[in-house]
């Protein structure tokens, strides 16, 4: 790894910076401490990044490649939570907010490169620049929905061969579940939700706010785990 200052292809990589999702409306003076800050590192193919249960946390913000983010069963079976590319971000701050280990290990799909910063680091960074944080944190609530989404739909897709369940419908109920959730729901709640989740099976947002299955878009009931229509 290398400061991005002292970077051979600083130049270059400060453009790619700049048109992150999160940082591209910070101002030449955020920018200019944002710099100071961070780390260039490349990655080979399947590298980890990050382990499941691992308290030290690192904020990541993608120039190149492709991550997933991958959790584990205690027997070893691995379930692929979310896949992130060029100009997005991968963080564990929801988990490092919970004060709780690593929920999920992130790897690298292809061949990397991130802009990195201790956790800290970075949330000492956007509580000094509130409009940053606004943004950052409306970026992993949205991720967030984003695996819950895909968790539950997995959960229901899981369910015993004589469940009938229509793909579509649950499709459907799921993401509308999902993009309530972001308007709907307090910043903790938001991303306590997932990781309670999957942690215990069990989810927290609207469908266990409001004691009621998830409803497709014609009125059938969906459950999740061992799921009935």
């Amino acid at each position: 790894m290398t400061a991005l200052l002292r970077h051979p292809e600083f130049k270059i990589i400060r453009l790619q910076l700049r048109q992150n999702r999160v940082l591209e409306s910070m101002s030449a003076a955020q920018w200019g401490e944002f710099e100071r800050m961070v780390e260039i590192t490349d990655y080979a193919k399947g590298a980890s990044l990050e382990n499941q249960g691992d308290e030290f946390m690192q904020q990541y913000f993608i120039i190149e490649g492709i991550l997933k983010r991958v959790v584990s069963s205690p027997s070893g079976k691995e379930m692929i939570l979310r896949v992130a590319a060029e100009n997005e971000i991968d963080t564990s701050y929801a988990a490092w907010r919970l004060k709780t280990p690593m929920p999920y290990s992130i790897r690298a799909v292809t061949r990397a490169r991130t802009a990195r910063l201790p956790m800290e680091d970075w949330v000492a960074f956007i509580e000094r620049h509130p409009a940053v944080k606004n943004r950052f944190e409306l970026a992993v609530m949205k991720l967030m929905s984003e695996v819950m989404a895909h968790t539950i739909t997995l959960h229901l897709l899981d369910a015993p061969p004589d469940a009938p369940l229509l793909e579509l419908e649950v499709r459907d109920a799921i993401h509308e579940q999902a993009a309530g959730a972001v308007g709907a729901l307090e910043h903790r709640d938001e991303v306590a939700g997932p990781i309670e989740l999957l942690r215990t099976g069990q989810p927290r947002g609207p469908a266990a706010h409001d004691g009621h299955p998830l409803a497709g878009p014609h009125g059938r009931r969906l459950q999740i785990g061992r799921a009935h229509v």
